[in-house]
C-alpha cells in the first residue's frame, strides 16, 4: 500500500493484489460504499472518493517515434475497429488534399463483418516530413483514434510512436498494401531513416523511388510496457 497526502485533505492510495483478491477487495467496497453513503447526510456531501482500477502493464513493446532528426515529423495513422474501405478512401482523401507521397498500410487485426466488409485496426504512415501541427491538421481529416492523436499533448517526448514488435500472442503488424502508384518519382522531402527502418523489417515491400530523401540516419525508437491485449 502507497499513501500519499495531497492538499485539502485529500489521499491518494495505491493497492496492488492478485486477482483474487483484487474482485474480493472491490465486494468489500461496494458494501462499505453503500454502508457510509446511506448515512451520511444528503445536505452535507462535501466529500467524494473515486475507485479507479487498471491491470498493470507487463508486456514489453518495442515501437518507433514519428520525429525526424531535424525536428519533423512523418505521418502516422493508428485505426481502431474500422472498416478497411474506410480507411483506405480517408488516406487517399488527405492524400490528394496535402499532396503527399504513397501510403504505407498496416494491420494488427483483420476480420468481416455479417455484410463480408473487411475490418480490424490499422496503422499507416506517410514518410513525408511535416511540422508537429501540420500533422495535426492531417490527421484530423480523418477517423485516426482520438487519444492516439492526443497523444503527443501528454507525452513527453511530443511525438506519435507505434509498434513493430509482437504483442501478447499478436505478430508485429501485417504490411497490406501502400495506396497510391508506386511508379512515379516523388519530389516530396521523406524521411530515409523511417523507409530505411521500415525496408528492414519488411524486406518485401515495393520500393518507391524518392528524389528528395533527406539522408539523415538518426531514429527513435521507444519500450514500454502493455496490459492491453
Amino acid at each position: 500500500m502507497r499513501v500519499v497526502d495531497k492538499e485539502n485533505r485529500a489521499q491518494k492510495i495505491n493497492l496492488y493484489f492478485d486477482y483474487k483478491n483484487y474482485r474480493g477487495f472491490l465486494e468489500e467496497v461496494y458494501k462499505i460504499g453503500k454502508k457510509f453513503e446511506k448515512k451520511s447526510n444528503p445536505k452535507n456531501l462535501k466529500y467524494a472518493i473515486v475507485l479507479n482500477s487498471t491491470k498493470i502493464p507487463t508486456e514489453k513493446i518495442r515501437g518507433w517515434s514519428s520525429r525526424t532528426e531535424d525536428m519533423k515529423s512523418v505521418i502516422f495513422f493508428d485505426f481502431d475497429c474500422q472498416l478497411k474501405w474506410l480507411v483506405e478512401a480517408q488516406l487517399k482523401v488527405v492524400q490528394n488534399e496535402f499532396n503527399l507521397s504513397p501510403c504505407y498500410l498496416f494491420c494488427t487485426e483483420l476480420s468481416k463483418d455479417s455484410n463480408g466488409d473487411e475490418y480490424g485496426n490499422f496503422l499507416a504512415f506517410f514518410p513525408d516530413k511535416k511540422d508537429f501541427h501540420e500533422v495535426i491538421n492531417i490527421q484530423d481529416r480523418t477517423s485516426c483514434d482520438e487519444s492516439y492523436k492526443r497523444l503527443p499533448m501528454e507525452y513527453r517526448f511530443k511525438t506519435w510512436c507505434w509498434r513493430w514488435s509482437k504483442k501478447f500472442s499478436k505478430g508485429r503488424p501485417k504490411f497490406l498494401k501502400i495506396i497510391g502508384d508506386t511508379k512515379k518519382i516523388y519530389s516530396n522531402p521523406v524521411s530515409s531513416a523511417h523507409l530505411n527502418f521500415m525496408r528492414k523489417l519488411y524486406p518485401e515491400i515495393p520500393k518507391i523511388i524518392y528524389s528528395n530523401e533527406d539522408n539523415l540516419t538518426k531514429l527513435w525508437l521507444v519500450e514500454y510496457k502493455t496490459s492491453s491485449k
